[in-house]
This record gives structure tokens, C-alpha cells and sequence, in this order.
């Protein structure tokens, strides 16, 4: 039995048993005809060879599928039925449609049977129930539908059409008739660009899988919303929690991911949708909103606001690109870090009642902005590390990957962790596009350079330290200089490999993986870089106790 794990487009993920050499990668790329689109699972090998190779036959090409089924047989949902004739003629368009193609950056996600959290109430009994659920690879298109494909088969198991890109939406009353009154756009956004799937409480004890979306702004208006996905592949099936456009009270500018977060509510925990702001900040949006009720009162939206400054410069028209939260071991979120169009690393603390507007911090910035080249933003999301007392959040900032101590460091702290790092990259105009937490202890950074070419690297998330300096599968790690081209997809492949000796009971044992980037484009996998990683499991004391409240 292959094992799956997560993935992205452009990185995408896999990972493999110790009985399976090998596991499913998935990669959305650009179809054979203009506007199509292709979803593809590969097997990529987790050791490195010593040159670049075929890549093993496919296992399944989604798009191929698709284009064998009777429309009449695809589920097509939208946020409400509609007796708008424009919509259900564009319903019926793209059932008999093939894949579309998917925006550039925008990459699946594999959502799996839910795995238990410790600390949560009634979560046990949630993983339980749905232990045997199917695995589903979601991925949005430029054709304005998002798709849930069997992570197995390949074969679709529906599209979703939300409703603010059909033309109305499930909303605040009132919505529609503003979009209606509103020019009608002559293309459609990709919903969903960047998919992020939590298991959140709707209700005390009461546990659902959604995933969250942004579509950002274009033909149509920049819009989140929420799916409940607990039970997608069932009858009925998936629906909306809520979906909502921006608004002038409103402005929703979701750049990069939509992140679930708790609070502390009377009674438990309340969740939330975390959305950057078209200018100054971060909004908070209740889950539990009823698709039809306002943003006002219990379902008002809270903001997180920036300062009048920051890092040495102003705030007047900054935006902030993507967030990340940090939570603590009863799943409350603890702080909010989010990065700007500036390169500014600022800090949302989340403890205590709102509101948190006084919280808002810059922790790091990218110095003298005349020093600065001129680029592009890049909305790469910050990722949180654990470190000796505290943590380390690493992003991108101008033409650096920075890791930055959270408390801030002393100022007699060494060189370790304690000090954070900074990771100059090496060629001229290259940024920061991707960031990827891999276990254990490492992260890969995905870059681009102005000719559009790409570049993947893995680092020691503690030191910045390149990874492949040590050995991998036995010989020096495969560095290659060159980098993949604009088409390419960098995908890691994490393959555990057996311990020296099986675990005993009373001794410490070590897990061990292969980890490896590869290059795949035009039926080649090429490795950009690799390493053997290993990190200490197993009982650590006689006695281990999580205390609430402490991340």
C-alpha cells in the first residue's frame, strides 16, 4: 500500500513507508491544448541517482480521465441552487468541459482522514468516525471550479463552482444584488489558489473538516470562503460554511493561504479564517457565520491593524502578504506573524480578550530601504520552528530567507538558534516563492530568479546551514548548480528508511529519512538537493504530562 502525503503545485509533496520504496507525488501542470490543464500522480524515487532519469510511469493523469466521463454523471455544485438561467448554462458549459488549467503558482493540497489532535474535546471521536474517509486531491482552475479528485484513483468526485465567481452569491443579503449592478467581468479568477484544510470546531464537541479559499482580485471581486469538506465524497455533499466578497467595510486581499485559528470563547474554543487586508492589516472571520447573516454583531470580523510604523519606516499603505499562526497545545492560537509587501516580518499576539490592535509589532526588516534592490513582492508565508527558548520564524525578505527569533534573542546570544540567521541567496535578483516545513527539522526554500528560472534548496530550519553538506545514501549529496526551468515542477520525495536495530521497550530509537528535491519536467526527475535527516522518538521520560497554554 503507497502512502500519501501532502502536496503542492510547483512543490509537491510525497512520502513513503519503509515497506513501499515509493509514493504518490502529485504535480498540476499546463495541458496539451491552449486552457488545459493536467493533474498528474507520479512515483518519484526517494534516493538520488547519480544523473537525471525517467520518471516512473504515471499512475494516473486526472484530466484524462475526466475527459472520459459521462458529463452527466459529474457532480457540479455551486453555493445555492439558482434559477438564474446565465448560471445554469454556464454549469452545464463546463460539465462537458475538460480540465482547466491552472493558475501559475497555484498548487493542490491533499486533504486525508483526519488524524487525531491530543487536548481537543471530542476530536478523538471526530478521527474515529471518519478514519476510513478517502483521501481527496483539491485543486482549483482558471475555469472558475474548484475539484476534488480521489487521491487513488484520479478519477473526480466533484467540482465546486463557488458562487461569488457564478454570478451570485451565498452571502451577506444584499451581495447580490451589488454584483449584479456591478460590471460583469468577461474572465474568471481561480478559486483557490493556495488550499488549506483544518479540522475546526463549528460547535462545543462538534468537529468538521473544511477548507478554506481566496480568490484574489481580478476578473472577479477578491473573495474567501469556507467549505465543509468533512464528508465530500457522501450524499449529500460537500457545501459552503459562507462566502463573501470584499467589501469597502471589508477589503479582503487574500495573497497567499487562508489560515484556521482558535480563540478562547465561553465555554471552549471559536474558530476563525485568518485574511490579509487589501491595506493595514489582518482580518479575523468567524466560522460559525450562517451563510446568510451579516458580518455584524456575534459575527462581526476582528482586525489585527498595523502601527503607525515600524522597522524604522511607516506604515501608510502597507499591505501584508500571507500569515502564519502560531498555536499552543490546546490548539488556541498564540500569535500571528505576517509578512509585507516591504519584506517586514510583523507580530499579532493572540493571548488574552480582543482587541489585539495594540499587539501588532514588526520583528525584523530588511534594513535601509536604499540599500534595497527593487523587486517584486512575493507572498511566501512565514513558517514557525520551535527553538531553545522560543521560536524561530523564517521568511523571505528583499533577496534573503531570515530566520528571526521569537522572543527576540539577548544581546549576548551566540551564534545558535537563539540568534536567528540570515541566508543571503546566491544569485543575482533571486527571491524567495516557497517555503516548506519538512520533518524532521529542515526546510526546503523554493526561489526564482528574474528569467523565471527556479532554484531548490534544503537548509537546517535551526542554523540556515545547507543540509547536503552532510552525506547522503551514502556519497556526497547531489548539489547540482543548475537550476530547473520556468515550466519545471520541484517536488520532494521523504522516504523513512529502516533502523539500525528494532525498537526496544525502554530505549530511545531514532526515525531516519531520505529527503530529496527533485527537478521534473518533460519526463525527467533531476535531483536539485538531498539529505539523510534523523531526529529521536519515543517515550523521552517515564512520565509525559502536556500542559495547557504552553506551546
Amino acid at each position: 500500500m503507497r502512502s500519501l502525503a501532502g502536496l503542492l503545485a510547483g512543490l509537491a509533496c510525497g512520502s513513503a513507508s519503509a515497506a513501499s520504496p515509493q509514493a504518490l507525488t502529485y504535480i498540476a501542470r499546463p495541458g496539451p491544448q491552449p486552457g488545459t490543464g493536467q493533474l498528474l500522480a507520479y512515483a518519484l524515487p526517494a534516493a538520488a541517482p547519480p544523473r537525471a532519469r525517467h520518471v516512473p510511469a504515471i499512475a494516473w493523469e486526472a484530466g484524462a480521465r475526466l475527459a472520459l466521463r459521462d458529463p452527466a454523471s459529474r457532480r457540479l455544485l455551486t453555493a445555492r441552487a439558482s434559477a438564474d438561467d446565465a448560471v445554469a448554462a454556464r454549469l452545464a458549459a463546463l460539465r462537458r468541459a475538460p480540465l482547466a488549467r491552472s493558475a501559475a503558482g497555484a498548487r493542490p493540497v491533499l486533504v486525508p482522514p483526519p488524524a487525531w489532535m491530543p487536548g481537543r474535546p471530542g476530536h478523538a471521536g471526530f478521527a474515529a468516525r471518519h478514519a476510513a474517509r478517502a483521501p481527496l486531491v483539491w485543486l482549483g482552475t482558471q475555469a472558475g471550479l474548484l475539484h476534488a479528485f480521489d487521491a487513488g484513483s484520479g478519477e473526480e468526485v466533484l467540482a465546486y463552482l463557488p458562487g461569488i465567481t457564478a454570478g451570485h452569491t451565498g452571502g451577506e443579503p444584499g451581495a447580490r444584488r451589488r454584483q449584479e449592478q456591478a460590471p460583469r467581468p468577461t474572465s474568471t479568477s481561480t478559486p483557490c489558489p493556495y488550499p488549506e484544510a483544518a479540522d475546526v470546531q463549528l460547535e462545543p464537541e462538534r468537529w468538521r473538516t473544511v477548507l478554506l479559499c481566496g480568490v484574489a482580485a481580478g476578473a472577479s471581486p477578491a473573495a474567501v470562503f469556507a467549505l465543509d469538506i468533512t464528508d465530500a465524497a457522501s450524499a449529500p455533499p460537500a457545501g459552503p460554511l459562507w462566502e463573501t466578497a470584499a467589501s469597502p467595510a471589508l477589503p479582503l486581499a487574500p495573497a497567499g493561504p487562508v489560515r484556521a485559528l482558535a480563540l478562547p470563547a465561553p465555554g471552549g474554543q471559536r474558530w476563525h479564517a485568518l485574511v490579509p487586508l487589501a491595506v493595514g492589516g489582518l482580518a479575523l472571520l468567524p466560522l460559525d457565520k450562517p451563510a446568510d447573516a451579516p458580518w455584524r454583531g456575534k459575527y462581526a470580523a476582528q482586525h489585527l491593524r498595523l502601527p503607525a510604523s515600524g522597522c524604522g519606516a511607516g506604515t501608510a499603505g502597507a499591505t501584508l502578504l500571507a500569515a502564519t499562526v502560531l498555536s499552543d497545545a490546546a490548539g488556541l492560537a498564540v500569535a500571528a506573524y505576517a509578512v509585507d509587501g516591504a519584506g517586514r516580518l510583523w507580530r499579532f499576539g493572540l493571548r488574552g480578550p480582543a482587541p489585539w490592535r495594540a499587539d501588532g509589532r514588526c520583528l525584523h526588516g530588511p534594513g535601509t530601504p536604499a540599500r534595497q534592490p527593487t523587486a517584486p513582492a512575493m507572498s511566501a508565508a512565514p513558517e514557525v520552528f520551535s527553538a531553545a527558548g522560543g521560536h524561530l520564524v523564517v521568511y523571505g525578505s528583499g533577496h534573503h530567507v531570515v530566520a528571526v527569533p521569537d522572543p527576540p534573542a539577548p544581546a549576548n546570544a551566540g551564534n545558535g538558534s537563539e540568534a536567528g540567521w540570515r541566508l543571503p541567496l546566491a544569485n543575482p535578483g533571486e527571491r524567495l516563492e516557497r517555503l516548506l516545513p519538512v520533518d524532521p527539522g529542515h526546510v526546503a526554500l523554493l526561489t526564482r530568479t528574474p528569467d523565471g528560472r527556479q532554484r531548490g534548496y534544503l537548509v537546517r530550519a535551526l542554523d540556515g546551514a545547507p543540509a547536503s553538506a552532510g552525506k547522503f545514501a551514502g556519497k556526497a549529496a547531489p548539489i547540482r548548480p543548475d537550476a530547473a526551468s520556468a515550466g519545471a515542477t520541484i517536488a520532494l520525495a521523504r522516504m523513512p528508511l529502516a533502523a539500525a536495530e528494532p525498537p526496544r521497550p525502554g530505549r530511545a530509537a531514532r526515525e531516519t529519512v531520505a529527503l530529496t528535491l527533485w527537478s521534473v519536467e518533460a519526463g525527467h526527475a533531476t535531483p536539485l538537493d538531498g539529505t539523510v535527516a534523523s531526529r529521536r522518538t519515543g517515550r523521552l521520560r517515564w512520565r509525559e504530562l502536556i500542559r495547557a497554554g504552553v506551546p
